[in-house]
């Protein structure tokens, strides 16, 4: 378990007139939630696209520019996660891209047999993840400024669609899918029509950003990623249980774990006992160490039992001991 350098404070909810919660962010390893590609295999990233020159139209073949551009952002944004893995060691991956057979695109596309066994043959690929379709769909939108009865509001908004799928090296019939789908606006203003569209953020800028976090997304469906959560402690006006919390905020755990623990075994009241209990739990879930976690927050139970935060906390361990247990099993 790795913890965020700092604490930031963050008054959330009144225990007591003279206790809160201090929010804390711990970095968390989270398991796949679609399917486990494994980094130990020769893998392929692969991203298909249509060839804008078969369009005709302009603002097609501006569409279809743009959406090539996010396609191959976010596979290189996928295959350098995945190539450094938070599970396992390095991972041997390239990127491969496959130009579609047709100019129409569609979220049913799937790679052809032929398809399959060219990526196979140029790059030696037990598996194929492939972003086999991915669209921005983009609109701008111009009106008169409400604020400037003299200007104008440009509004470019994208409603992005990826789909991605696995492929076995021997096989056309995808292993699992991941559909990403997020919207996205920005907006300018100007003082004529043209101004305001100028203003916005460049359109091959856009694309690359959304396409590098569909990128990201689709890796957080197939491999373990670390993510930050936050969780609580308990701080008062008390000056163990203060003092204690000044630790957490040097990031000095291991003092803080002091304070705590003889707040426990001294002659305090149960809340107050009860109090640093529960952040022993906190502490122990930062130390990667669950079960003691659950220890401390079944003694927080019996020094004072129906707390609130207490129950909400053991529900949060409860899906963190789920988690591990999945990680376990992908080792």
């Amino acid at each position: 378990m790795r913890l965020g350098r700092f604490s930031s404070i963050l008054v959330v909810l009144s225990l007591s007139s003279c206790s809160y919660r201090v929010s804390v962010p711990v970095d968390t390893l989270q398991p796949p939630t679609v399917y486990y590609v494994s980094p130990h295999a020769n893998i392929t990233v692969n991203y298909t696209y249509n060839e804008s020159r078969r369009f005709k139209d302009p603002e097609t073949v501006l569409t279809s520019q743009l959406d090539s551009i996010a396609a191959e952002s976010a596979a290189y944004s996928f295959m350098g996660g995945f190539t450094t893995p938070a599970l396992g060691g390095h991972a041997n991956a390239v990127t491969y891209c496959t130009v579609r057979p047709d100019s129409s695109p569609s979220s049913t596309f799937i790679l052809p047999k032929d398809s399959v066994g060219a990526i196979v043959e140029s790059t030696n690929a037990l598996q194929i993840v492939s972003l086999d379709y991915f669209s921005l769909n983009p609109d701008i939108t111009v009106v008169p400024d409400v604020q400037n009865q003299y200007g104008y509001r440009a509004y470019f908004t994208i409603k992005a669609v990826g789909l991605w799928r696995i492929y076995s090296s021997d096989s056309q019939t995808p292993q699992a899918a991941y559909l990403y789908q997020k919207s996205y606006s920005w907006d300018a203003a100007g003082s004529s029509r043209r101004e305001a569209v100028d203003n916005l953020p460049k359109f091959t800028d856009v694309a690359s950003y959304v396409g590098s976090e569909a990128g990201i997304a689709g890796l957080a469906a197939f491999t373990p990623v670390w993510t930050t959560q936050y969780r609580e402690i308990v701080s008062s006006t008390n000056p163990y249980l203060k003092m204690a919390q000044n630790k957490v905020d040097e990031n000095n755990w291991a003092e803080a774990i002091k304070i705590w623990s003889w707040l426990v075994g001294s002659n305090s009241s149960n809340k107050l006992k009860e109090q640093a209990a529960y952040n022993l739990a906190v502490a122990s879930e930062v130390g990667g160490n669950y079960n003691l976690a659950v220890n401390w927050l079944d003694i927080a139970d019996s020094l004072k039992s129906g707390s609130q935060y207490v129950a909400e906390y053991r529900a949060v361990l409860n899906d963190r001991l789920k988690a591990e247990a999945v990680l376990d099993s992908l080792k």
